[in-house]
């Protein structure tokens, strides 16, 4: 048997012997037993090493609705955001903290979709939901997501339109009589 190190405790094997070509798949971090006659050789053994990755960004709240967080626009505290993996399973869910910053670590490298849910009472100014590609090691930033709050009536705006109608209502009443 063949046994492997990993350069650093930042470095991780990939799975042992995924794949139908034993010439491409990983032997780590121990092969199985060789057995070589002493002109021989096995070039085939090898192993394959990763590093964990990371998804970070900011829920926004889009004051001018342009899709980008400007200066004065804060982050929003308490959103779910989702992690989803290349099957659309959900792997993952964190909340927006105070500053409206959210993140996912120790992430294998591989396709993800990272999704946001809309709060009540807002509406995206950004897609809501990105697919991405991490790659071994990759601290993947700027997975940016802006809301703004769609305007309520006020009860003065409400009280005006109810009005309107029943204005509407008598002058028709009185136009067919």
């Amino acid at each position: 048997a063949v046994g492997f190190e990993a350069l650093t405790s930042d470095w991780l094997f990939t799975p042992r012997q995924v794949g139908a070509d034993p010439a491409l798949d990983s032997d780590g971090p121990t092969s199985d037993p060789i057995l070589l006659a002493s002109d021989e050789s096995n070039l085939t053994i090898d192993a394959g090493l990763y590093m964990l990755a990371s998804i970070t960004g900011v829920k926004f709240e889009d004051l001018n609705g342009d899709g980008a967080q400007n200066a004065a626009e804060p982050g929003i505290d308490g959103v779910t955001i989702e992690l989803l993996d290349a099957l659309a399973q959900t792997v993952a869910t964190t909340s927006t903290d105070a500053n409206g910053s959210f993140w996912f670590t120790d992430l294998t490298p591989g396709v993800y979709t990272v999704r946001e849910i809309v709060p009540d009472g807002s509406e995206a100014t950004t897609p809501t939901e990105r697919t991405v590609t991490l790659q071994s090691g990759q601290e993947l930033d700027g997975q940016n997501f802006g809301n703004r709050t769609v305007p309520v009536p006020s009860a003065v705006s409400l009280l005006a339109i109810g009005l309107v109608c029943i204005g509407y209502q008598r002058y028709m009443r009185t136009r067919t009589a």
